[in-house]
Order: structure tokens, then C-alpha cells, then sequence
């Protein structure tokens, strides 16, 4: 299981980088694949 993704750590960065207001809403694990599912909330006026 891979607890650390760096492409959502990244992606909340570029985020931010860019003036965008957001937040992670969940994180789920998928047993069977190994995938982490990630949700974000993020708002552009």
C-alpha cells in the first residue's frame, strides 16, 4: 500500500500556486487494486 502519493501532494500544490481555493474532501483505498481515490473540492471566480 502506498500511503504517500506525490502526484496529489503536487497537485494541491499547483493548486495553491495558482491562487485556486481548495481543499482534499476524501481519500479512499481500493483493496483489491491498490489504488487510493482521491476527491477535491476547489473553486474559481
Amino acid at each position: 500500500m502506498r500511503e504517500h502519493d506525490p502526484w496529489a501532494e503536487k497537485l494541491g500544490e499547483a493548486l495553491s500556486r495558482h491562487g485556486v481555493a481548495w481543499y482534499l474532501n476524501s481519500a479512499q483505498y481500493e483493496e483489491d487494486t491498490g489504488f487510493f481515490h482521491y476527491e477535491w473540492v476547489w473553486e474559481v471566480v
